[in-house]
C-alpha cells in the first residue's frame, strides 16, 4: 500500500521550534510507519507544543502564558486527538 505522507528516512528529523527557534530532534519512526500526517512534539527551551509535518514544517499549537483563555481554548479544540504510539 503507496504510503500518502512523505516523511523523510531515519528515525528522527530536526525541526526548529516556531516558537523559540530551538532546534529539537523529533522522532519519526513510527508516524512513518502507521502514514500519519503530523506528528506533536513539545519544545523543552519555551515549553510550546507544536505539530511536525513530514516536509519540516511546524505549527505552534499552545505557547505557555501567551494569548486569552477563549485564544488558547480555541487552539485546544483545534487539536483534540490524542497521539498514542502505541
Amino acid at each position: 500500500m503507496p504510503t500518502q505522507n512523505k516523511w523523510p528516512d531515519g528515525e528522527t528529523m530536526s525541526v526548529p521550534c516556531p516558537q523559540c527557534g530551538s532546534i529539537r530532534d523529533t522522532q519519526i519512526e513510527t508516524v512513518r510507519e502507521d502514514d500519519l500526517p503530523e506528528r506533536p512534539e513539545d519544545c523543552f527551551a519555551c515549553n510550546a507544543e507544536f505539530m511536525v509535518s513530514p516536509d519540516g514544517r511546524t505549527e505552534l499549537v499552545r505557547a505557555t502564558g501567551t494569548g486569552t483563555p477563549e485564544q488558547r481554548a480555541a487552539i485546544v479544540k483545534k487539536f483534540p486527538c490524542v497521539f498514542d504510539p502505541r
